[in-house]
């Protein structure tokens, strides 16, 4: 077959086009670090780097997720701390209060304290995180508690958990509701007699949050007592706390010293739930990155090349294009008249 100059024009042009195909090739690996950089480079290897990638991505926000969701937390530990803290000064106080040698007017002193006692609690159940009130439920934009026309304190926030999602399977409850922090409740009724030989019932009022101590002659909870008193929540004890001490109620002190201690345990037992739920999250983390670290490994052995190799693809690019150019340099410089010599 005869082989026309446009032939060997072509053939040259088609080989020299080929091979910087290859050191472009080459070249983009070596600036971009990877040896697939397009889906047709692997396109197995493609799709699980982007499985991987997308892995990765999750392991991020689930990072971000706890982040979030313990900041939410340590700023409600907080919270709760101080309100233990002025819980079980409360108690001291009534411990003290109690003592016979305390009169009328160091009882009305000490009711002084309970008061700045009562305001504490009130101001800490409307702490706020950022721009969210901590223990509002799903109304995070609206104060937790508030006080009615009659002077009690009312929960408005919600009772809804706030779920975050922080693995592929977990999930933490980033807050405690103003009802769990709180509220007052208690699991069965309790009797106590009080320093007047008469008996304190203090009834869980099904329903609705609510404790009454009912005062009667008989160790009988279910019979008609003299008085009684009712709260909900930390602040309305407070309240009826400050109350007993200014009038000298030696009844209504005993009492309340067996409340104030319930509020006590209670409050310690959701400082643990807190813990806990921070604990959850620490383990949870650390499963995150160590994920993360395999599935890095896993991508960069599939798409990240192997630079020795690079260089040596590129060297050996450059002395075919090198030995290329000579030979098409000496074929092509040939005219009609080096023929017909």
């Amino acid at each position: 077959m005869r082989v026309s100059t446009f032939m060997i024009y072509d053939r040259t042009k088609q080989s020299f086009q080929g091979n910087f195909a290859k050191l472009y090739e080459v070249q983009r690996k070596l600036a971009s670090g990877l040896k697939i950089n397009k889906p047709s480079d692997d396109t197995i290897g493609m799709q699980k780097v982007l499985d991987y990638k997308l892995t990765l991505n999750h392991n991020e926000q689930y990072r971000k997720n706890m982040d979030d969701a313990r900041s939410f937390l340590e700023a409600t530990d907080s919270a709760l701390e101080a309100v233990t803290e002025n819980i079980q000064r409360m108690h001291e106080l009534l411990v003290d209060a109690s003592n016979g040698s305390r009169g009328p007017v160091d009882r009305e002193d000490i009711s002084k304290e309970i008061a700045v006692l009562k305001e504490a609690l009130y101001n800490l159940s409307n702490s706020k995180f950022r721009d969210r009130y901590l223990f509002s439920g799903f109304n995070a934009y609206t104060s937790s508690y508030a006080s009615d026309a009659s002077g009690s304190y009312i929960y408005l926030g919600d009772s809804s958990k706030i779920n975050v999602d922080i693995s592929l399977t977990g999930r933490v409850t980033e807050n405690i509701t103003g009802s769990e922090a709180f509220a007052m409740s208690l699991a069965r009724t309790e009797s106590m007699k009080v320093d007047t030989g008469n008996f304190a019932h203090i009834l869980s009022i099904p329903g609705n949050s609510q404790v009454t101590i009912v005062f009667s002659a008989s160790n009988d909870p279910a019979a008609a007592g003299y008085d009684q008193v009712s709260f909900s929540n930390y602040i309305d004890m407070a309240k009826e706390v400050e109350i007993a001490l200014a009038t000298n109620n030696i009844e209504r002190i005993s009492a309340l010293q067996k409340c104030v201690f319930f509020a006590l345990d209670k409050t310690t037992t959701v400082r643990s739930t807190v813990g806990a739920r921070l604990s959850y999250i620490d383990s949870t983390r650390q499963g995150n990155e160590d994920s993360s670290i395999g599935v890095e490994e896993v991508k960069s052995n599939i798409e990240d090349a192997d630079m020795a190799e690079v260089m040596s693809d590129i060297s050996k690019t450059e002395v075919a294009l090198q030995a290329l150019r000579q030979t098409s340099a000496q074929i092509l410089s040939q005219s009609l008249l080096d023929f017909l010599k």
